[in-house]
């Protein structure tokens, strides 16, 4: 397995996890028993992503998580200048990825692709982020119609990513 994911449980008021496992079910098997008993049930779970010698394709499927995770640590933590210059920088990192394979792919174009799921994931990923940067110069603009199309169509794209994502590394 080329991901290896490890699982921190937290209680309540504690610093430290209570259990760290890399086994899915026993954690969430954990997580339901603690929240269920009294004055438990802010009993929370982390997700830690180890990555074991990954192809290419997996460099590039990890990649977009950690993007999509600073995305979603921006908006979670109330909009902090810090996760946006991460987040920035690591959507610079992908855009510029995205602009290397496509450029390679129409420089050798009887080039023959063997894994169709990562080319189809390429292609997801790469639509997602021209319709995201297209809704913020629509939002900019004040075309507030434009900007609800792209901001929904972007939403559905990142729902198909990080279900792809949560089935590959195994979330």
């Amino acid at each position: 397995m080329p991901f290896k994911v490890r699982y921190d449980i937290y209680e309540p008021n504690k610093q430290a996890p209570c259990i760290q496992t890399f086994d899915r079910m026993y954690a969430w098997a954990e997580l339901n028993d603690r929240q269920k008993k009294p004055g438990m049930a802010l009993t929370r779970m982390t997700t830690t992503v180890i990555p074991e010698e990954l192809t290419s394709a997996e460099q590039y499927l990890y990649l977009v998580y950690q993007v999509r995770s600073l995305q979603k640590r921006y908006w979670a933590n109330g909009k902090q200048k810090d996760d946006l210059l991460a987040s920035l920088a690591k959507e610079k990192e992908l855009d510029n990825k995205n602009s290397n394979i496509r450029y390679h792919l129409q420089e050798h174009p009887k080039y023959r692709i063997d894994d169709t799921a990562a080319y189809q994931f390429f292609i997801t990923v790469e639509d997602w982020r021209t319709k995201w940067k297209a809704y913020f110069a629509a939002k900019k603009s004040g075309d507030h119609k434009a900007s609800a199309e792209l901001y929904m169509a972007c939403r559905d794209l990142e729902k198909r990513i990080d279900e792809h994502i949560k089935q590959v590394i195994g979330l």
